[in-house]
């Protein structure tokens, strides 16, 4: 990554073909909307841009902590080229698969063809309009290009078409909640409590946060006591943050919370810092 001290070092410079996706990052894991774009890399002094080291394409920049990958473009469009050949390949041997043609979609919007994606999207539509699968992945695709509405079309569609599959059954109950339709959301869910093989406590957690908006306390920690089941969740500041917000006004209800070993905490590597810095200004009086 590029680096600058009093204004000299790198520094990427433009923002060209800028694209953004819903995504999760791959540093700080917190799901944000990712940016991919084209940039140039120069050597900076006092910031201003003196010498080129060559075009880049930024792939997945977290705007949280700017965690992202930086390929060169000769590789990019080197890669670029043969995916799109490959898929593109694949879904001319096999016109009817609509797998193919979801994984060509995929494809041409990694590589920013967003023209050559919408087409491919509205046809993938309209042709597999009865197929639950293709609509729920063609969902997935609409949210993570950022496009709300037809995401929830598509989800809804595959819902109606197999409302008993786990993963669709789930974005549906994401769909409730998003349209404040709780208590819908709530019976979709109960089929997925643990020891559902597809149990995912972020989707009751979600259902939890949005009963504790509408002052639903009970039901909030109903919800919180589900997604606690999964005890690395358990440990997670925001949810313990939740948990105790509603705690107060449901606390019959009661939510297991556990707390990071102290040699994991702030103030643990606070004191062996101090401890050390100690020991270093003894040692160094010592020697003089």
């Amino acid at each position: 990554m590029p680096t600058t001290v009093n204004g000299i070092g790198t520094h990427y410079y433009g923002k060209r073909h800028l694209r953004k996706e819903l995504g999760v990052c791959g540093n700080c894991h917190e799901q944000h909307q990712l940016e991919n774009y084209e940039t140039t890399l120069f050597i900076v002094i006092l910031y201003i841009p003196i010498i080129p080291l060559g075009r880049k394409q930024i792939v997945g920049c977290c705007p949280s902590c700017t965690y992202h990958r930086a390929v060169s473009m000769q590789e990019w469009q080197k890669l670029k080229s043969t995916e799109l050949e490959r898929t593109l390949t694949a879904l001319a041997d096999s016109i009817d698969d609509p797998m193919k043609a979801l994984e060509h979609l995929v494809t041409l919007s990694a590589f920013n063809e967003m023209d050559e994606a919408r087409e491919l999207a509205a046809t993938i539509e309209t042709q597999f309009t009865n197929h639950a699968d293709v609509q729920f992945g063609l969902g997935a695709w609409h949210e993570r290009m950022g496009n709300t509405a037809q995401a929830t079309e598509c989800f809804q569609r595959a819902f109606q078409l197999n409302p008993d599959d786990p993963a669709i059954r789930r974005a549906q109950a994401f769909t409730y909640i998003e349209q404040g339709r709780l208590a819908e959301a709530r019976e979709l869910l109960r089929a997925l409590e643990p020891p559902s093989d597809s149990f995912d406590p972020i989707v009751f957690f979600s259902l939890g946060v949005a009963f504790q908006r509408q002052d639903q306390h009970p039901s909030a920690m109903e919800m919180f006591q589900i997604a606690s089941q999964r005890p690395e969740l358990q440990r997670d500041k925001t949810f313990r943050k939740h948990v105790k917000r509603s705690a107060k006004f449901a606390p019959s209800i009661k939510v297991p919370l556990s707390f990071a070993p102290f040699y994991q905490s702030v103030w643990f590597w606070g004191i062996i810092i101090v401890l050390a810095v100690l020991v270093l200004v003894t040692l160094v009086g010592m020697v003089n």
